[in-house]
């Protein structure tokens, strides 16, 4: 088990989640569905960085309380 905190909404495996349903559709629904993945897939890499910006900034947040934490952390 890993200690990542793990994301509700807006994470790959929710947009690939949509694969589950190909097994119900017939193959001719099945391009709808590969484009909804698609979409969502390319947005959560859209916005990846800004995520990322986002655990750093969280990271030297919780860094700068730990005790002898160095004066000098800037999240770099």
């Amino acid at each position: 088990m890993t200690d990542l905190p793990q994301r509700a909404a807006g994470s790959a495996g929710e947009a690939l989640a949509g694969l589950d349903r190909l097994a119900t559709l017939p193959v001719a629904e099945h391009v709808a569905v590969f484009e909804e993945i698609h979409a969502g897939l390319e947005h959560l890499l859209s916005t990846a960085d800004d995520t990322i910006e986002d655990t750093v900034e969280d990271t030297a947040a919780v860094a700068a309380d730990l005790p002898g934490a160095d004066d000098r952390w800037d999240g770099a």
